[in-house]
């Protein structure tokens, strides 16, 4: 029976240290495991930092989106607007037509324009030339106007002289 007791004592002390070794490993896991847990922790603040922050841009984008399409949605209308403008305006033609009539009402309503002095204008163009067979015409019938006014007055101041 003597050596199954040597075994009892060296068993007992192997099973001590596994003891030992076996609370050291359960200790080490123990601070792995809080390490861990306070590292978890400090991640899922960070995540939902970062969640709120992802939040707030969104917030953030979406108001710039609307603002955006409102300013888009604008210009569109001040485009159609303009296109429309565009559209109803008179052509250049149109334009240059108007501007000669308005050429030709100032000549005749200020009637200081003498039709042999605009012939010798150097700086009068071919168009010019040609607009001022049509400015002679509208001139020389406001002559002739001006030329019975001033014979009708004169037969009345002959008439009543005559009385």
């Amino acid at each position: 029976g003597g050596i199954p007791s040597m075994l009892a004592p060296a068993s007992g002390n192997g099973n001590a240290a596994k003891l030992v070794e076996y609370v050291a490993e359960r200790k080490a896991y123990q601070a792995e495991i809080g390490e861990l847990g306070v590292t978890c922790n400090a991640l899922r603040e960070e995540l939902r930092g970062k969640e709120e922050s992802i939040v707030e841009e969104r917030r953030s984008l979406r108001t710039s989106i609307d603002t955006l399409e409102r300013e888009r949605s604008s210009l569109s209308n001040q485009l159609t607007t303009l296109e429309m403008r565009v559209a109803n305006a008179p052509s250049q033609d149109a334009v240059d037509r108007m501007r000669h009539e308005l050429r030709i009402l100032k000549r005749l309503e200020y009637n200081a324009v003498d039709l042999d002095h605009d012939r010798d204008r150097p700086e009068m163009t071919p168009d010019a030339a040609k607009d001022d067979d049509l400015e002679s015409v509208l001139v020389a019938k406001l002559r002739k106007v001006e030329a019975d006014l001033v014979r009708e007055r004169r037969e009345k101041s002959e008439g009543s002289k005559e009385r």
